[in-house]
């Protein structure tokens, strides 16, 4: 299993992953062997549109960071992202999905406590368009920073704690993605967004060979002559590459050396600033 070690970040994104209705016990908490969850978004199973859907994502609790202990962490909601008070489209959670969320017995709904291991599962038949939508998650965290918990969507809270302990710059971005595909469609490497996320100045995003052991080939159609941030991160969110890519109109082909990059599962992305697309990529 793969874990998101990282977890100061995630813990606003990644334990609220699907806010956290807590009824029944649905689901069995697996023990990680350190603070984060199980999967990353991109390796959560896609929704088949008209078929029955079950995921579930294992979260355990972060303990301290460095000189901060964290208490507790309680999931409160799951809704779409706002911007000037109206909600925006391909956000939330997918009509027709639904959640549970398992804590430990005794537990207040939703909260976990130092170190302690959970699970979330979403489960439903969803009939919503094509793509990717951005999870809206609503939290509450108890930190030894401060008297009062941080409620409030998960990406401002990384933003605002990240800022009191003087890293707000360094931490990763976390947003989250529940993906729909059509009933005939495989779960695709690539995002499936049709959405406000989609970059679409660019098609045929391709890395080869992929696994690759010393360098792959980017490959891409650029609509217009224009400049891409490219990316390579790892499953926790960390940057291992980036440069800027000079692109024409047309095909654009650019070499990506390993140089000291570590085996394993990264995420490629293309970015004008605004919109994204990602490709899996396996480093042998």
């Amino acid at each position: 299993m793969k874990k998101v070690k990282m977890f100061f970040a995630t813990l606003f994104v990644a334990g609220a992953m699907f806010s956290a209705q807590t009824v029944t016990a649905a689901c069995t908490p697996v023990v990680l062997d350190s603070a984060g969850l199980d999967p990353a978004w991109q390796e959560l199973a896609c929704a088949k549109r008209g078929e029955a859907y079950t995921a579930v994502i294992n979260v355990k609790n972060f303990s301290s960071v460095g000189a901060i202990n964290v208490e507790w962490l309680r999931v409160d909601s799951l809704a779409p992202v706002y911007s000037g008070g109206t909600p925006q489209a391909f956000t939330g959670l997918p009509s027709g999905l639904s959640w549970t969320m398992t804590v430990p017995a005794g537990n207040d709904p939703g909260k976990l406590l130092t170190n302690e291991d959970g699970c979330i599962e979403v489960t439903g038949t969803t009939n919503a368009a094509r793509g990717d939508y951005r999870i809206g998650i609503y939290v509450c965290v108890k930190a030894s920073i401060s008297p009062t918990p941080f409620c409030g969507e998960a990406e401002e809270l990384v933003n605002t704690i990240g800022g009191l302990i003087g890293g707000g710059g360094g931490l990763p971005n976390f947003a989250y993605y529940a993906r729909v595909i059509e009933a005939n469609e495989a779960c695709p490497d690539t995002f499936v967004t049709v959405g406000i996320n989609e970059l679409k100045t660019v098609s045929g995003l391709n890395v080869y060979p992929n696994p690759f052991s010393s360098k792959a080939v980017i490959s891409f159609n650029s609509v217009d002559n224009a400049k891409y941030t490219a990316r390579l991160v790892d499953v926790m969110g960390k940057e291992v590459y980036a440069e800027t890519l000079v692109a024409t109109a047309g095909t654009n082909r650019f070499e990506l050396n390993r140089n000291a990059i570590a085996g394993g599962v990264y995420f490629f992305t293309l970015s004008d600033g605004k919109a994204t697309t990602t490709k899996r990529v396996i480093v042998e």
